[in-house]
């Protein structure tokens, strides 16, 4: 029995599941980046580059390759060293008044060992 056809629709359904999800959330206004262990960036979306904490670079590998700010990058190294969750508020790089809330929590499952997930909410007209 031929399961190519089964095979090939249930790809296509996986395909379009995941494009369902990732146009949501590049949508939402919430800044979203996942790490591994290791700060490797294993997803990323587009609003995580509205933060001024955060820049756009092609090829991105590293979560350092599209931040430099220690407090970010010492509040994920702890993250995932303790697996404790930890919110602060980061004032705006770029001296605009805006102020953010960064969230790091652990996470691990079987697509990734173990991790961070980044969420960064602009509080600033809170």
């Amino acid at each position: 029995m031929d399961h190519t056809l089964d095979y090939q629709k249930t790809i296509e359904a996986l395909e379009a599941e995941r494009n369902k999800l990732n146009f949501l959330l590049d949508k939402i206004g919430q800044g979203i980046i996942v790490t591994d262990a290791d700060l490797n960036i294993v997803y990323v979306n587009r609003s995580a580059y509205l933060s001024s904490a955060f820049r756009p670079a092609e090829n991105a590998r590293l979560l350092t390759d599209i931040t430099d700010d220690s407090q970010i990058i010492s509040s994920v190294h702890a993250c995932i060293l303790t697996k404790t969750a930890q919110t602060y508020d980061l004032d705006s790089a770029e001296n605009d008044g805006k102020i953010y809330s960064i969230s790091v929590s652990p996470v691990a499952g079987e697509w990734i060992a173990n991790g961070a997930i980044l969420i960064i909410t602009d509080v600033t007209h809170f």
